[in-house]
């Protein structure tokens, strides 16, 4: 027996439609241009050696700003998604929702642990 989903095409017309395959591609049309706040979002990126996108008052953003001055010597640039939501990374740009996001020379690094891996700093090794 062939599976098949119906689907209303008009009123009171139903057409037999096949299934999609799941690793089918997207049809053309749900491909959406980059919005200006994706594109400036990827543009601070590429710009700036370390961004990090955060909220102020969040105190495992403030730790890996600290933890960048400290290893670097440079001020990263912060960028405060709850004063620019338009600028917080999208998913095709960092896949997980908390903060921070941090990104070194033009990629994602991760939040706090993954940035203090990344400067190959242990963890309680630093003030």
């Amino acid at each position: 027996m062939s599976r098949r989903r119906r689907t209303v095409v008009a009123r009171g017309t139903i057409a037999a439609q096949a299934p999609r395959a799941e690793f089918e591609a997207a049809p053309p049309e749900a491909a959406t241009p980059q919005s200006s706040g994706e594109a400036e979002a990827r543009r601070l990126v590429a710009a700036h050696r370390y961004v990090v996108f955060g909220f102020a008052a969040c105190p495992w953003c403030k730790r890996a700003l600290a933890l960048i001055r400290a290893q670097t010597g440079e001020e990263p640039l912060f960028v405060d998604v709850r004063l620019r939501p338009e600028l917080a990374p999208p998913a095709s740009m960092a896949s997980f929702s908390s903060v921070p996001k941090v990104f070194a020379d033009g990629r994602l690094v991760g939040g706090y642990e993954a940035t203090r891996r990344h400067f190959g700093v242990e963890e309680g090794e630093w003030a």
